[in-house]
C-alpha cells in the first residue's frame, strides 16, 4: 500500500475530500489522485472513517434508527409466531418514527454547516485545508453554545 499516499485518518483528511468520500467518491482518500488503486481507496476510507467513528461516534439519531429497526424486526418476527396481526399498528408507528428521523437528516447539507460555521467563526472556512476532525469539533462548540443561548434566553424571559 503506498502509506504516504493516503489521509489514514480524521486528524488528517480535509473536509471537502471527507465530502467526497461520503458521496463514494474513495479515490479522494489520495493525497495525490493520481497515485492509488481503487482497493487501497476502500482500505483507506475504512480506516478513516473508523477513526471518525472513534472520535465522534455514531450520534444519537444512528442508535435511535438502530434501536428502532431492531424492535421493528422482534415485531414482525412476533407477527409470523404468535400470528397476531395487532401487532402490525406498533410497526406501522416504529415505521413513521424511522421515516421522519431520516427525513431530520436530510435537510442538514455540508454546504450550510460551512456558511453557519464560517459566519460564528467571524471568517471563512477553506474546505480544502481544515480537516474534517476541526469541522466536526467547531460544530460540536457550535451546538454546545447555540444549546446555552436556549437556555440563557428560557432564563431570561
Amino acid at each position: 500500500m503506498s502509506k504516504g499516499n493516503y489521509y489514514d485518518n480524521i486528524d488528517e483528511i480535509p473536509w471537502w475530500n471527507w465530502r467526497r468520500c461520503q458521496k463514494g467518491e474513495l479515490q479522494h482518500t489520495r493525497k495525490n489522485v493520481n497515485k492509488g488503486t481503487k482497493k487501497e481507496d476502500a482500505e483507506n476510507w475504512e480506516k478513516v472513517y473508523d477513526s471518525y467513528l472513534k472520535e465522534f461516534g455514531l450520534g444519537k439519531d444512528y442508535e435511535l434508527y438502530f434501536e428502532l429497526q431492531a424492535e421493528r424486526a422482534i415485531l414482525q418476527c412476533r407477527i409470523v409466531l404468535e400470528e397476531n396481526q395487532f401487532l402490525q399498528n406498533r410497526i406501522n408507528v416504529l415505521d413513521a418514527q424511522i421515516e421522519e428521523l431520516l427525513k431530520r437528516g436530510e435537510g442538514q447539507s455540508d454546504d450550510k454547516v460551512i456558511v453557519y460555521l464560517s459566519k460564528w467563526m467571524g471568517s471563512i472556512i477553506n474546505e480544502k485545508t481544515t480537516t474534517a476532525k476541526m469541522v466536526y469539533q467547531m460544530l460540536d462548540a457550535y451546538k454546545q453554545e447555540a444549546e446555552e443561548a436556549k437556555k440563557q434566553q428560557k432564563k431570561n424571559g
